[in-house]
């Protein structure tokens, strides 16, 4: 899959964000959000990600995951404070 592209942080609180992004070109099943130490997995476009400490900068990672749930497109990112 190509790279992830479009990136937006949505309802930002003090503990979560919601994060949408563009659907990449080539064939993914899901995507992979890293950040932190920590990975999460959505078959969307979206996703909240909750239980975050407030006050804090993260970085976000978003990868395109083909169908084999082993190769990756590049990632895109975005960093933003709770």
């Amino acid at each position: 899959p190509d790279v992830i592209m479009n990136i937006r942080a949505n309802d930002i609180t003090t503990s979560s964000v919601l994060l949408s992004w563009a659907k990449p070109n080539g064939q993914s099943s899901h995507y992979r959000i890293e950040y932190e130490a920590k990975n999460e997995t959505t078959e969307n476009t979206s996703i909240k990600i909750n239980d975050l400490i407030p006050g804090t900068q993260y970085t976000f990672r978003v990868f395109a995951v083909a169908a084999d749930h082993v190769t990756e497109g590049r990632s895109d990112q975005i960093s933003l404070y709770t």
